[in-house]
């Protein structure tokens, strides 16, 4: 991590002590400061289980949590402590999302969910196969929206019949 200067730490401890004092202006300058270190160490996480956005707005939290319990007196500066609890933030999820094997941060929906959703048979009724056009639209836009890439990439690897583990 590169080094702030003093001035730079000192601006820091003062938006924070700020921002948990309901300066919004405070806190929107500690996350354009910070939220860079904080991809960069959420970037360390970032597998199969997570993604980096993900990560990084776990971070984000973290950095929340920094401000709301942040003690100057201490002597500590805000942005070691902040980059602490950021990085405990997103350890936390890790090792959540490790519990649940890899089932990711986004809810998980099943394939038989999205199954149930299309017709079940062909039809040669024109009537029949604009609607069953329009169900495919409406699940294929839904899945586009709440599934994340890898999970796409999964969906469409079913849908083509690709084997498991290829």
């Amino acid at each position: 991590m590169q080094k702030a200067s003093s001035e730079q730490q000192a601006r820091q401890n003062e938006w924070a002590v700020q921002a948990r004092g309901g300066d919004r202006e405070a806190l929107k300058l500690l996350v354009q400061d910070l939220l860079p270190l904080i991809r960069k160490r959420a970037s360390r996480y970032t597998d199969a289980v997570a993604e980096l956005e993900d990560l990084t707005q776990e971070g984000a939290i973290g950095l929340m949590r920094a401000v709301e319990s942040y003690d100057p007196e201490r002597g500590v500066p805000f942005v070691s402590y902040a980059i602490l609890c950021a990085e405990r933030q997103i350890i936390s999820v890790v090792r959540m999302l490790n519990r649940q094997h890899g089932t990711g941060i986004h809810a998980p929906v099943s394939i038989e969910e999205l199954e149930a959703e299309l017709p079940s048979q062909s039809s040669d009724n024109p009537e029949e196969l604009l609607l069953m056009q329009e169900t495919l639209r409406t699940v294929f836009n839904e899945a586009d929206t709440k599934l994340s890439p890898l999970e796409k990439k999964v969906l469409v690897a079913y849908l083509e019949s690709v084997p498991y583990g290829t």
